[in-house]
């Protein structure tokens, strides 16, 4: 798979300076806690509906781990067929690598596809209310921005992340919809 576009490189670069210690630090962070995150919110979700009497919080729950293990299952899978070198690999010396070196292939960004995973499937499960929406996809944002700036990414590998994330969610919600409906 070719490296990455001009342009892309270029958004690399730019989320990718030397200086910005404090974006670092902040990055650093979104990213470490993603994968956490992803595994959590479903949880919660699943509690708030109970506590609030919905009693389809297990389905509900059942769903949204479901479109995480689709969804990250998807990515790695393109991660193995595609092999494409994370930025800092591809221009060593010229990207920089800002945190621990990664074991896997750059095409998706698996980080991306749980957070947006996590993200579509709130928003499902709440019935798309903003005040959930928002932030959830503010986050996911955020993941994919702090991806880009850690030098372990390009904007394809997140817009793909993302991508793959809502799509397995929004697909194994209407699955369950139709499973539910025979």
């Amino acid at each position: 798979m070719a490296q990455s576009s001009g342009a892309e490189r270029q958004i690399v670069d730019a989320l990718n300076p030397p200086h910005w210690q404090l974006a670092t630090d902040a990055a650093k962070g979104i990213s470490d806690a993603t994968l956490p995150l992803a595994l959590i919110m479903p949880g919660l979700i699943a509690w708030h509906q109970y506590k609030h009497g919905d009693s389809s919080w297990g389905p509900k729950l059942g769903e949204a781990l479901a479109a995480n293990v689709l969804a990250n299952g998807l990515a790695y899978s393109l991660k193995l067929a595609l092999q494409r070198k994370r930025p800092y690999r591809a221009y060593p010396g010229q990207i920089a690598l800002y945190g621990p070196k990664e074991r896997t292939n750059s095409f998706p960004s698996g980080h991306s596809t749980a957070a947006f995973a996590m993200a579509a499937s709130a928003s499902i499960q709440s019935g798309h209310k903003l005040a959930i929406v928002l932030p959830a996809y503010a986050i996911a944002t955020g993941v994919g921005l702090s991806r880009m700036h850690l030098g372990v990414h390009y904007p394809s590998d997140v817009l793909a992340g993302a991508a793959i994330g809502i799509g397995s969610a929004y697909a194994t919600h209407y699955l369950t919809r139709w499973l539910q409906g025979r």
